[in-house]
This record gives structure tokens, C-alpha cells and sequence, in this order.
């Protein structure tokens, strides 16, 4: 049965236009006066929810969006904290990683940074909230041993013992930190996880860079490949931001390092 479409009634409107901003083709018109009170902080809201506080600045300081100077500021602030957590859970990641690879386990990074650094044409325009790691299904019951015995905490039990190798896309647990770590061997329960290629999703991969260390994410196809997945089985109404990243990394081939203009401190 085929999933039902997401009406567009379903956000904002000039959120659409904001989820489209610097798109070839992209044809929603912003509003040529700022929103009331009402409008603007619906819009912010769902700025945060569908993680597009990165565009939102963008478009409110080039001026494709009209916006009174409280609104800059709140646009501007909503992204700065959002950063803040993104910094942080870098950070944390780096720690993860260290972790697993110290117990021979090999980890590939999913979403989040990963693809903000390689997909997008500044990292400040992708935000999120958790992490995801994809280790191979062989490993992900000693990546679990690791990761409970560093203080993380499941938020389900495995329902039977071999349960989270075999059959689930992995588990989650939460850091001493309070943080999510979506801890993966597949991308997606059920039917459509049985048909990814796993051993396809070792290939060489591809490399990214933060605060000096590389770490190493899943090759553009794979990534691409996910970010599908993600979009059309993920949130409902779907995240305009999942929609986003397959937009951009069907761009970033052709990109060439360029930033298309976005300018995001």
C-alpha cells in the first residue's frame, strides 16, 4: 500500500519557501512584508522542528525574507543555540567514535555531520539534535557492551538475545550526557531495512574533517540512498529538512566547493 502524500497545508507556507531557498528551480515566493506576530512565530517554531534554522537566517539576512529587526534577532538567536548543541554533540561523537574503535569496532557516521559537511555548502546550514553511527551487524552487540559499560543506557531491551544482530535496524541508547545515539546496522525497520545491501554499505565510503580529526562517512550513493529512505519513511508531516538533504546532495556533485552565496556565522 502506498504511503498517503503530505498535503502542503501541513506547514507554513512561507516555510516552503524557506525549505526551497537557493534550489535551482525553486519557485515559492517569500512575502514581501514581514509576517504579523502570529505568522512569525509559527514559522520559527516550525523552523526548529523541521531543522531549518539555518536556512531561516540564511533568507531573513539576505533579505529574501522580509523581517523586522526583533524577528533578524530571534531567527539569528534560534540558530546560535541550535549550533551550540550541534558543536557539543560533535564533540561527543569524536568521543564515541574513539570508544568503539579502542574495542577494534569500525563505525561509519550517518546524517548529522556527515552529511553537513560533505552535502551541504556550509555544515551551519544542517542542524540536528542526536547521533547516528552505523556499525556492521557482527559488531553492534559488542558496540552495545562498549557503550553501557561507558555509562549509556538503552531505551529499549533487545527483545531476545541475537534480536538487534538479525532482525532491527539497531537500538538506541542516551550518553551520561543526556544525548540520543542511534546506534544502526541497517537504515530502516521491517521490509525496506531487509533489502539494503549491508556488506554494500562498507564500500570505501567517504572521508570529513572536524576540529582536525577525519572520520568516516558512508559514500555518496549510500548517503543518498539513506536520506531517500529517511525522507519518505521518517516524520510524518514529513521533515522538510530530510526532504533538503536529498536535494542538496543531488547538487553537491555538482558543486565544486562553491557556497552559492549562503553566508551562516
Amino acid at each position: 500500500m502506498a504511503r498517503r502524500l503530505c498535503d502542503e497545508d501541513s506547514y507554513p507556507p512561507p516555510l516552503l519557501a524557506v525549505a526551497g531557498f537557493g534550489l535551482p528551480g525553486a519557485s515559492r515566493i517569500f512575502p514581501r512584508e514581514p509576517l504579523g506576530d502570529q505568522a512569525w512565530a509559527a514559522v520559527l517554531s516550525e523552523a526548529r522542528t523541521h531543522r531549518l534554522t539555518g536556512l531561516l537566517r540564511a533568507v531573513v539576512d539576505q533579505g529574501a525574507l522580509a523581517a523586522t529587526e526583533a524577528q533578524a534577532h530571534q531567527a539569528r538567536a534560534a540558530h546560535r543555540s541550535v549550533m551550540l548543541r550541534v558543536l557539543s554533540l560533535e564533540r561527543e561523537l569524536i568521543t564515541v567514535v574513539d570508544l568503539l574503535a579502542t574495542s577494534g569496532i569500525e563505525a561509519r557516521i550517518l546524517k548529522g555531520s556527515a552529511v553537513a559537511h560533505l552535502d551541504y555548502p556550509q555544515p551551519a546550514l544542517r542542524s540536528f539534535i542526536d547521533l547516528d553511527i552505523l556499525v556492521r551487524s557482527t559488531d553492534i552487540d559488542s558496540a552495545v557492551r562498549v557503550l553501557v559499560a561507558a555509562g549509556f543506557v538503552r531505551t529499549l531491551a533487545e527483545p531476545r538475545p541475537g534480536f538487534d544482530r538479525r532482525f532491527d535496524k539497531g537500538t538506541t541508547l542516551v550518553s551520561p550526557a543526556k544525548y540520543e545515539l542511534d546506534l544502526h546496522r541497517t537504515f530502516v525497520l521491517g521490509p525496506w531495512g531487509v533489502l539494503v545491501d549491508l556488506d554494500g554499505l562498507w564500500d570505501r565510503g567517504q572521508e570529513f574533517t572536524i576540529a582536525g580529526r577525519t572520520l568516516h562517512a558512508l559514500s555518496r550513493a549510500n548517503r543518498l540512498l539513506h536520506a531517500c529512505y529517511h525522507a519518505a519513511l521518517g516524520n510524518w508531516p514529513l521533515r522538510l529538512a530530510s526532504l533538503r538533504d536529498v536535494a542538496e546532495m543531488r547538487l553537491s556533485r555538482h558543486r565544486c566547493g562553491s557556497s552559492r552565496g549562503f553566508l551562516v556565522g
